[in-house]
């Protein structure tokens, strides 16, 4: 305790000189008060950490320092802690990201005294403090959203590219819903956090469908299947937006701001991401959507067994393509020509097709009950 006088000291400066600390209001820290007594009362500095908390004792119960009684915890008749009482500028409260800088601020210099061992704490720095990890709580949730919706989709449509398509769009959705904070001056904390990161699995929804139907279109030109996803589930995702839309409405005569901010934010993602799946997606696919393979490269995927990219465009409903590579007669003038490993590959070709044929009428068996 005596070995630590100096660091007392020069913390107090530091804290003193701190950008975010309201120097006009900071108080005479106790350890300060103790000093200016000892040398009114010619008391010499104690040496030893027993005389030190016997004067402090002295200190605490005398008219000079029973104010200062809350700052010292006692264990029987050592001090064990202490506390030093700080103010903030009032610059520090305009927003959530200025409330964490202050935080991180304070103790990076309460970091500099190790020796010390101490920590902030306060009636706001509780949630200053998780304000200031906001940022790192949006990345981690938005990744952690973004891999489990990935995944999803993936699983739904079977196709990685239009599946990196969708999440990019996502990706810009929320960077928009970023622009409607700004637009109307709200900001960044826990209603906001909560949306952008709900944001990822409800967006998902006006894209993936119209993106799904696109994909099972097995004919015509990227023009012709956007036109038939759209006709097909356009209106179903338009009216599960508006009919989202007016459910909301309740919370626009919300007497609180953080109800009606949450509107704001979920009103504006349910337009926003009906827009980006209903025009952008559509424009994106008719130019660069995934396009149709050839004959020849569906036979070449079942020659290798390859199922996985054929399984978006099972459509039991439309079934344009002829999957037989060959004839018979193409069969019978190369039979002579064939080679043991060349016969093997027919075999697995001849079961892989066998496969296929009995997945479309499994689909087909299941779609007509």
């Amino acid at each position: 305790k005596v070995s630590l006088r100096t660091n007392i000291a020069a913390l107090h400066s530091s804290m003193s000189r701190d950008s975010v600390v309201d120097t006009a209001t900071v108080p005479q820290t106790w350890t300060a008060a103790f000093e200016s007594y000892l040398n009114a009362s010619s008391i010499s500095y104690p040496s030893s950490n027993t005389e030190y908390d016997g004067l402090v004792k002295d200190y605490i119960a005398s008219a000079f320092g029973e104010g200062y009684a809350p700052f010292v915890s006692w264990d029987q008749s050592d001090v064990q802690a202490s506390r030093y009482t700080y103010f903030m500028r009032a610059s520090t409260r305009k927003d959530s990201l200025t409330q964490g800088a202050a935080v991180a601020s304070v103790e990076q210099v309460l970091l500099d005294y190790p020796e010390l061992d101490g920590f902030v704490t306060g009636w706001s720095f509780a949630i200053d403090a998780t304000l200031a990890q906001l940022k790192t709580m949006l990345t981690y949730s938005f990744l952690s959203a973004a891999v489990v919706v990935g995944l999803v989709t993936l699983s739904i449509i079977l196709h990685p590219g239009a599946t990196v398509m969708i999440m990019v769009v996502i990706l810009m959705i929320d960077v928009e819903l970023f622009g409607v904070m700004y637009f109307f001056g709200i900001h960044f904390d826990y209603s906001s956090l909560l949306t952008l990161v709900i944001a990822v699995g409800l967006s998902v929804d006006y894209c993936a469908h119209v993106t799904e139907h696109f994909i099972s279109a097995n004919h015509g030109s990227r023009i012709e299947r956007v036109h038939q996803a759209m006709g097909a589930i356009g209106g179903s995702v338009t009216s599960g937006a508006l009919s989202t839309a007016f459910g909301l409405l309740p919370l626009f005569f919300a007497d609180s701001k953080t109800f009606f901010n949450f509107f704001i934010l979920l009103e504006s993602m349910v337009l926003v991401g009906l827009c980006n799946g209903m025009i952008f997606i559509p424009i994106i696919l008719s130019c660069i959507g995934p396009r149709l393979p050839t004959k020849t490269e569906i036979s070449q995927l079942l020659r290798r067994g390859r199922f996985f990219p054929l399984l978006p465009m099972i459509n039991p409903d439309v079934m344009d393509y002829e999957l037989l590579p060959f004839n018979d007669k193409d069969n019978e003038d190369n039979d002579a020509m064939k080679t043991e490993e060349g016969k093997e590959d027919e075999i697995q070709f001849d079961a892989a097709f066998e496969m296929t044929i009995k997945l479309l009428d499994f689909v087909k068996e299941k779609e007509a009950i």
